[in-house]
């Protein structure tokens, strides 16, 4: 863990089953996250303390990273997980839907991100357990972390969040459902 922030990693009874880490300074040798073994598919970072927002709000926004969902909290969105990179399990998906019927995915805009954005819709179908909406196309090439510390504008995600090409909702609307900060 030298070199990283360490996080801990806390399950949805409010435990703490591991530690995670990510790189400090980006290097080519070294990976952005570091787990000690964990079921990270069995686990939602940041539903724990997400979970009565997201319940109240109707919908949960899924990223990929911890630091997406603690710069996300900092900015006020109070309805943010992870669910370490861009794959969503279907162990996942059941902790979601116990609290929201809703989930907006928001993974990078890389390949491995979209790619993964159309793995959960997918798999949200299949089951019906929830509605999904993706993301995209807002972050320009950043993680949700970057995005916001780069002054990144939440009226335009939450603008975008889309259904077969049709807003969710209008974007005040959805600014005091997940009690957005201006």
């Amino acid at each position: 863990m030298r070199g990283r922030l360490t996080i801990p990693v806390v399950d949805s009874a409010g435990d703490i089953v591991a530690i995670s880490g990510r790189a400090v300074e980006k290097t080519d040798d070294q990976a952005k996250y570091m787990h000690y073994v964990f079921p990270t598919s069995r686990v939602l970072f940041g539903l724990w303390m997400n979970r009565r927002t997201a319940f109240d709000a109707g919908v949960l926004v899924l990223t990929e990273g911890q630091l997406d969902v603690i710069t996300a909290w900092q900015a006020g969105m109070r309805c943010v997980a992870a669910c370490f990179g861009a794959h969503f399990s279907e162990h996942q998906l059941a902790l979601a839907t116990r609290y929201t019927s809703t989930v907006a995915v928001l993974f990078d805009d890389d390949t491995a991100g979209q790619q993964g954005a159309q793995t959960a819709v997918a798999k949200c179908k299949t089951t019906g357990g929830a509605q999904v909406h993706i993301i995209s196309g807002v972050l320009h090439g950043q993680d949700l972390d970057e995005y916001i510390r780069a002054g990144g504008d939440w009226h335009q995600l939450l603008a975008t969040i889309t259904t077969s090409n049709q807003p969710l909702d209008d974007d005040e609307r959805l600014r005091r459902k997940l009690k957005l900060t201006t």
